[in-house]
């Protein structure tokens, strides 16, 4: 019964953790989770967020992601290549290794793996993204930049509205 009781806790606190997830929430520094291994999210003040996946590819993420985000896209992207020998069906390594080599002068490289991003587990940031850098990748002149800030805002919404489908199917209201 111990067990079917911690079971009901981490249902109750991930049920909360989704409700609390609104547009005016994601963005900010938090940490959420069940405890339980899994449903855990990294969410920068930037935006940039990691999904929980296996540990020690969550681990190299976490540090990879610094890299990114202190503008050592080179680097990152290294970083983010060698989960991704590891753990080939990561997705949080596959997109951020796409922006950074979009970041470090490799746009097409990088935007031909944006254009096949597939998460399994997250259909509209799947679509949103995909879409988007087909999009952005015919805009020669965008600087890297504004390209990095209209993919991490996609992302970002992309990720709130799925939440946000995921309440409403679950409780029958946005």
């Amino acid at each position: 019964m111990k067990g079917n009781a911690q079971t009901w806790g981490a249902v109750i606190c991930l049920l909360l953790a989704l409700l609390a997830c609104t547009p005016q929430s994601a963005g900010v520094g938090a940490s959420v989770g069940t405890g339980t291994g899994g449903g855990g999210l990294m969410v920068s003040i930037h935006q940039e967020f990691l999904y929980d996946g296996p540990g020690a590819a969550y681990s190299q993420n976490r540090g990879s992601l610094l890299l990114f985000k202190d503008g050592r896209y080179e680097a990152a992207a290294a970083a983010f290549a060698k989960t991704l020998a590891k753990y080939p069906g990561n997705t949080d390594a596959l997109y951020f290794l796409g922006l950074s080599l979009v970041a470090s002068g490799e746009r097409d490289k990088g935007f031909a793996l944006l254009a096949r991003f597939r998460d399994p587990l997250r259909f509209r940031l799947s679509s949103e993204t995909r879409w988007w850098a087909s999009y952005l990748s015919k805009k020669p002149d965008l600087a890297v930049p504004d390209i990095l800030a209209t993919m991490r805002r996609i992302r970002a919404e992309a990720y709130r509205e799925g939440m946000r489908e995921k309440r409403e199917n679950l409780f029958g209201f946005p």
